[in-house]
């Protein structure tokens, strides 16, 4: 089995990658990513899909496995013209991306639910 990942997205605009982090954390990372901004969405994904273009030619299946959720917003969007398992489960349902009433937190679900992965994988 070989595996690939798509990773490390940059905007092509400013030349900084798109970061990971939480909106409390930019400060740890400003001036090196992209501000968080929802603008900034639709680039996001062309650069996405483009990826998703070259890869999917050489691999049986797609899964998306995200706790970043400008990122699954994304996903969500190509899901279907490219065939992509969204993971982890959770977060199919909008209102789980609020902690509160997941009980549990974005990345605290991506380290509990890594079994979905594994599963998808194996």
């Amino acid at each position: 089995m070989e595996l690939a990942a798509i990773d490390c997205i940059t905007n092509p605009e400013t030349g900084k990658p798109f970061g990971l982090v939480m909106k409390r954390e930019q400060s740890r990372t400003l001036g090196l990513d992209e501000f968080p901004d929802m603008a900034k969405v639709h680039i996001l994904q062309t650069i996405v899909e483009r990826q998703l273009r070259r890869k999917r030619i050489h691999y049986d299946r797609i899964v998306a496995y995200v706790n970043v959720k400008s990122y699954w917003n994304v996903l969500w969007q190509l899901r279907d013209k490219y065939s992509i398992t969204m993971l982890p489960r959770l977060f199919r349902k909008r209102e789980n991306w609020n902690s509160a009433i997941a009980g549990i937190s974005p990345r605290g679900a991506f380290y509990r639910d890594i079994d979905e992965l594994l599963r998808f994988i194996d």
